[in-house]
């Protein structure tokens, strides 16, 4: 009885660890000027991130993409304000429906939309040129799986 009570418990333990789905990953943002890339995948989702800083030294930042009711990819500066002076930055999601974004200044404050351009049609946001204002700390994707097309019925 013992032994299947243990049993039970390392397969509900091990089904709590599986089913929660997410991978963080550190990064470094460099302020040379250069366009950087940074992504992460979990199965066949995938949040990229791109960039262009200068100003500064170099910054740990980290990348988080979770599914949780659906998909949430985080690119932010843990704990710490950036000081870096971001040139213009992207970020999309590649294998769900993109829903919204929040974007956030280096003070936490959320940029106002004319900042930046969302296309949910390729499920991506990018900075425009002459609009964003070079302060960044948090960029949030909100995404849903994308539904298989349905193959039209034959006609009878």
């Amino acid at each position: 009885m013992l032994r299947m009570l243990r049993l039970f418990l390392v397969c509900a333990l091990l089904s709590v660890v599986l089913s929660s789905k997410e991978i963080v990953q550190p990064f470094n943002v460099q302020p040379n000027g250069q366009v950087s890339h940074f992504d992460v995948a979990l199965g066949k989702v995938k949040c990229l991130f791109s960039w262009a800083a200068v100003g500064g030294t170099n910054e740990d930042w980290q990348m988080s993409l979770t599914k949780e009711n659906g998909y949430t990819c985080v690119v932010e500066r843990p704990e710490k304000t950036s000081y870096l002076f971001f040139q213009n930055f992207a970020a999309s999601i590649l294998g769900a429906e993109l829903k919204s974004v929040e974007i956030f200044d280096s003070l936490g404050n959320v940029l106002a939309s004319e900042n930046f351009d969302i296309d949910f049609s390729d499920g991506s946001v990018k900075s425009i040129e002459g609009k964003f204002k070079n302060s960044l700390g948090r960029v949030v994707l909100h995404a849903k799986k994308s539904k298989k097309k349905k193959k039209p019925d034959k006609e009878l």
